[in-house]
């Protein structure tokens, strides 16, 4: 019996096309990538299940980056969008009608030593 399902691919060409709907969808480190965001979230609701999750991780303009001034990896062309949590709240309510469930941003630390 098939348990596990993993499909690669862009999400743009993919998601609109799935027939499933599913427990647990993921989007790890490229939200911040496209520019297709709306699309992007309505889609991944139509395939989520009625009690489905939505996990996301993306750089969060709350942690690391926020130190990080101009950081050439976090601008475009690399990173079209920043994160934070009020971002997830505001999708949550947009898109999925609910409130953000969780929030772990990764800590910070002190790179001048060493």
């Amino acid at each position: 019996r098939k348990i596990l399902k993993f499909i690669v691919g862009s999400p743009k060409d993919v998601v609109p096309k799935l027939k499933t709907k599913y427990d647990v969808i993921t989007a790890f480190q490229f939200l911040e990538h496209i520019d297709f965001l709306d699309a992007f979230f309505k889609d991944t609701k139509a395939q989520l299940k009625k009690d489905g999750h939505l996990i996301i991780a993306v750089p969060s303009k709350e942690g690391y980056l926020a130190k990080t001034i101009n950081n050439i990896l976090n601008v475009p062309p690399h990173h079209l969008t920043q994160w934070t949590d009020k971002c997830f709240r505001n999708i949550g309510k947009r898109y999925f009608m609910t409130d953000l469930i969780d929030a772990c941003n990764q800590a910070i630390y002190d790179f001048k030593g060493s």
